[in-house]
């Protein structure tokens, strides 16, 4: 996998700091990428949709997912790396 390119949209509301788009191998786009602040720092959050299940709970799940761990943090890198450098030029 490699990224191509990150746009990042700041977004100050609650714990969550920013959207972001990532281009993988300059064919994919994947947008709705949230970036939040958690306790131990900033993360990286998939897009996912929410579902109300029979017994009243919401539940989340992931339009994408990245199963191998490697590419997971590449991925949550690439992105956090473009968030910070997108504070540096505001």
């Amino acid at each position: 996998m490699q990224i191509s390119k990150v746009t990042i949209r700041q977004q100050q509301k609650d714990n969550l700091r920013a959207f972001a788009e990532v281009f993988i191998n300059n064919e994919i786009k994947v947008y709705g990428i949230r970036i939040y602040e958690g306790k131990n720092g900033l993360f990286v959050a998939m897009p996912q949709r929410e579902v109300e299940a029979e017994d009243g709970t919401t539940k989340y799940y992931p339009y994408v997912k990245i199963d191998s761990g490697e590419a997971r943090k590449e991925f949550d890198k690439a992105v956090l790396d473009a968030y910070h450098q997108s504070l540096e030029t505001k």
